[in-house]
């Protein structure tokens, strides 16, 4: 069954946070801010899946899912030819590209990323000590000294 640009659309459109915007030939769909989906009008689609995952899926289904040419297709990013395409391989590999768009630190289980722990550890100083790491109350810088 083929899937339409407009099915495949709605799809992406359904998942949590989405954007749409116009990027080059193409409409690109961010998630946590970052690209993992795009869509021509001639019913290309564009995935960012993992490297392992996109090899997976090239080999079980190669008229379906193909590396994008050259640098983009070692990052990781996968071409979905919807006219041979059935809803279930979009839905999931849709999904995985969501997934793979957020930031890590939302998922439970997951590490907290840098960023992440820096601002729970200062924020756990302030309200342990009721001043940040840099600074006392008076506004004396401490650091170094």
């Amino acid at each position: 069954m083929t899937v339409t640009v407009a099915a495949a659309r709605e799809h992406i459109m359904s998942l949590e946070r989405v954007s749409a915007a116009p990027h080059v030939d193409r409409e690109a769909f961010r998630a946590g801010g970052n690209i993992f989906a795009s869509l021509r009008k001639d019913g290309v689609l564009n995935v960012k899946l993992t490297l392992e995952e996109q090899e997976m899926r090239c080999e079980a289904a190669p008229a379906i899912f193909s590396p994008v040419p050259g640098g983009w297709g070692r990052m990781g990013f996968t071409t979905i030819n919807l006219a041979n395409a059935e809803e279930a391989d979009i839905k999931s590999a849709l999904l995985s590209a969501w997934t793979l768009s957020q930031p890590a630190y939302k998922f439970v289980g997951s590490d907290l990323s840098k960023k992440a722990k820096r601002a729970a550890r200062k924020a756990k100083l302030t309200r342990d000590t009721g001043s940040t790491p840099d600074r006392q109350p008076n506004g004396a810088n401490t650091r170094g000294k």
